[in-house]
C-alpha cells in the first residue's frame, strides 16, 4: 500500500481555513507557520502498510521555499518503535536536506505518528509537521 512520494510544503505564515494547510507556530517562538502534506494513502501524508508485506521505503520531500530544510524525523505514539527508522537521501547535502526516506519493516501491527522537524534557515526557527503512520493486518 506504500505511496510513491510524500510532499511537504511549509509557509512562514498562517494559511486560511479550508486551504488544506495546518497552522502552527515555531518551537520556542510565536512565529506563525503553516504546512501541508500531500501524497500518502490519504492524500495528506498518511502512511499505511500491511504487516508481513516486507520492508518499505517511503520518500518524504520538502517542495517549498529554499529556506526550509529537514532537520530530523521523529517517531511518536508508536506501539512498536523498532519497526521505523529514517535516513537522509544519499546526496542530501547536495539537495540541502530536502529529502529523507522513512523505512518501515512492516513486521508488527502499530499506529503512531512521524514528525518532520523542519528548520527555517532564514529565521532560525524549527517547525514540527506530523501526519499519521500505521501498520495493519
Amino acid at each position: 500500500m506504500s505511496c510513491e512520494e510524500i510532499i511537504l510544503d511549509v509557509r512562514n505564515r498562517h494559511s486560511p481555513k479550508g486551504s488544506g494547510y495546518k497552522n502552527t507556530t515555531a518551537l520556542h517562538s510565536k512565529q506563525p507557520y503553516s504546512y501541508r502534506f500531500t501524497g500518502g494513502v490519504d492524500g495528506a501524508g498518511g502512511i499505511e502498510e500491511i504487516v508481513g508485506s516486507g520492508p518499505v521505503a517511503i520518500p518524504v520531500v520538502i517542495k517549498a521555499d529554499a529556506r526550509y530544510r529537514i532537520a530530523k524525523c521523529l517517531f511518536t505514539n508508536n506501539s512498536v518503535t523498532a519497526d521505523l527508522s529514517w535516513t537522509f537521501v544519499e546526496g542530501a547535502a547536495i539537495d540541502h536536506n530536502k529529502s529523507i526516506v522513512i523505512l518501515d519493516t512492516g513486521a508488527n501491527v502499530m499506529s503512531g505518528e512521524y514528525t518532520i522537524k523542519v528548520i527555517d534557515i532564514v529565521d532560525n526557527h524549527f517547525i514540527m509537521c506530523d501526519p499519521p503512520i500505521r501498520n495493519r493486518t
